[in-house]
């Protein structure tokens, strides 16, 4: 069997290598003006050299990050398909397939290290580090819950705000400003006291692009 403090080197190396290669993706498409969204970072690369020093309170942190991260990022994932029409999935892969299938490719590795990461740190050794440290070993169910549970939450949200009358309101201002030739998705949309702003996303066979509406109540 293998000794703990081997297992948490290898996980602190695996989060240091990761969190550096993804850091230089982000300064990359930063400089090029590319949307990216960072999964891991400086707090990662800081605890992997706790990890990779067999910090034992680290690894029990880390598994319960590890644990909600998976299990807010697997949720999302599983929810993705219907956040959107299926005409404007296909119309963004049409018009931006680098731009997806980058997304979705760095989505499913940050699931598959945070899967790994957690499935080593709660491997038998480590367990038993931590049993003989005093420490808990009891697995993280409140990571778990705490994960999925924000996301139901946030979708929820998301739900009530896509099928409120300011979304239909977006919607029929920017086919006035924008034309009926675009179907329409709100993205986001802004309340400050009695001005509503709207984000949306206007696509059609030809092109797709970013549109915003204004109004007063």
């Amino acid at each position: 069997m293998k000794h703990y403090r081997v297992i948490l080197k290898k996980v602190g190396a695996v989060l240091v290598i990761v969190a550096s290669i993804d850091i230089a993706l982000w300064v990359y498409y930063v400089t090029n003006n590319l949307s990216y969204s960072s999964n891991f970072n400086i707090p990662s690369v800081v605890a992997g050299i706790f990890l990779l020093r067999a910090d034992l309170k680290a690894a029990q942190l880390i598994t319960s990050i590890s644990a909600f991260m998976f299990s807010f990022i697997g949720a999302t994932l599983l929810l993705t398909p219907f956040l959107k029409p299926a005409e404007l999935w296909v119309t963004e892969l049409r018009f931006k397939p680098t731009t997806m299938i980058t997304s979705f490719a760095v989505t499913f590795v940050t699931v598959g290290v945070m899967f790994w990461i957690y499935r080593q740190l709660r491997s038998a050794p480590v367990v038993f580090a931590l049993q003989n440290a005093g420490r808990s070993t009891s697995p993280p169910k409140f990571a778990f819950g705490l994960g999925v549970g924000l996301v139901i939450f946030f979708a929820a949200i998301w739900y009530l705000t896509l099928n409120s009358d300011s979304a239909t309101k977006a919607i029929e201002l920017a086919r006035v400003k924008y034309g009926e030739q675009y179907q329409y998705h709100p993205t986001s949309i802004l309340w400050s006291g009695k001005h509503t702003s709207a984000t949306l996303v206007a696509y059609s066979e030809r092109e797709i692009k970013s549109v915003m509406v204004h109004w007063d109540q």
